[in-house]
């Protein structure tokens, strides 16, 4: 009687754990087959608290209030990494102490949001994070793909191809170069200073791609365009200039993605030192540093 009373609060405990972490009943879910009907679907954009957002390439969403959605998205990979979200972004710290204990660091999202891969079995490693996050969905491999280039191929139907960037989470071997180059079209290129290959990919190729374990992002490549003198014309930015006077003289126009250096006018770098007129933050008021790590990710952000 003793020990099935200890086995009952054991189950309880665990299942508490589960339920906090949004995901109970998901954990034994099959990862589901998924064809070239992936750019058909739709996922909730939750319009919530902004703390809590999360912005993966095409799709917004709130981790925890969207667990059910994001365990039943087709084309999920059983046992891949998870997207563990912090109950606020001073939990992180406790979280990422069993960083190569119970889990391996694949990504970082933002301050309260990281990409884990579990070394423990996934009730342990839940009960191991459970006091301190707010959510644990799965890393489901389309939010590895670009907004633009998910909506390109919604546009085309999944047909024709497009000059591709592919990030890479470390410096890729011999196996991986050779997988990506054999989904490429012509041969892809690997630059090893930004950590990226590139090359033209069929766009029906672009979920295999974002599977590819060491594939970090799918982004949309550089394309050969007109001239600025022809896009002047097309854009009628003379008919402006002669109308209004208006030529940009006089005008510094500057976007940073992720922060700016310190974040503060007297100690910023001295390239920057003076020369900054105003700043806009958003995800983070007040604090336009760039002192977090930042993973460059065209396809994740959430404090940009």
């Amino acid at each position: 009687m003793h020990f099935r009373k200890v086995v009952t609060l054991s189950l309880l405990f665990l299942l508490s754990c589960l339920t906090l972490s949004g995901v109970l009943g998901k954990a034994s879910l099959p990862s589901q087959d998924l064809k070239l009907e992936w750019w058909s679907l739709e996922f909730p954009h939750f319009e919530g608290d902004p703390r809590y957002i999360v912005h993966l390439g095409a799709f917004r969403f709130d981790p925890k209030l969207d667990a059910e959605a994001i365990w039943n998205l087709p084309g999920r990979t059983s046992g891949g990494p998870l997207l563990v979200q912090a109950i606020v972004p001073s939990s992180m710290v406790e979280i990422m102490g069993r960083n190569g204990d119970t889990f391996d660091l694949i990504d970082i999202v933002s301050s309260s949001s990281i990409v884990v891969q579990p070394q423990i079995d996934l009730g342990h490693f839940l009960l191991s994070i459970g006091p301190y996050a707010r959510a644990v969905v799965p890393y489901h491999p389309l939010f590895k793909v670009e907004g633009g280039l998910f909506h390109r191929v919604s546009a085309m139907d999944g047909e024709g191809t497009s000059p591709l960037i592919l990030g890479l989470y470390t410096p890729p071997d011999e196996d991986l170069l050779r997988t990506l180059d054999d989904l490429c079209i012509g041969g892809s290129t690997y630059q090893p200073m930004d950590g990226t290959v590139s090359g033209t990919f069929r766009l029906g190729d672009v979920m295999d791609l974002s599977r590819i374990e060491g594939v970090s992002h799918v982004s949309l490549g550089w394309e050969e365009g007109p001239d600025n003198d022809v896009s002047a014309d097309i854009i009628d930015v003379m008919e402006v200039q002669n109308t209004l006077s208006l030529d940009g003289t006089g005008l510094i126009i500057s976007v940073v993605d992720t922060g700016l250096d310190t974040g503060q006018n007297s100690t910023l770098h001295g390239d920057f030192q003076g020369r900054i007129e105003r700043v806009y933050t958003y995800g983070r008021p007040g604090n336009w540093s760039d002192a977090d790590i930042h993973v460059w990710n065209p396809s994740t952000s959430s404090w940009d």
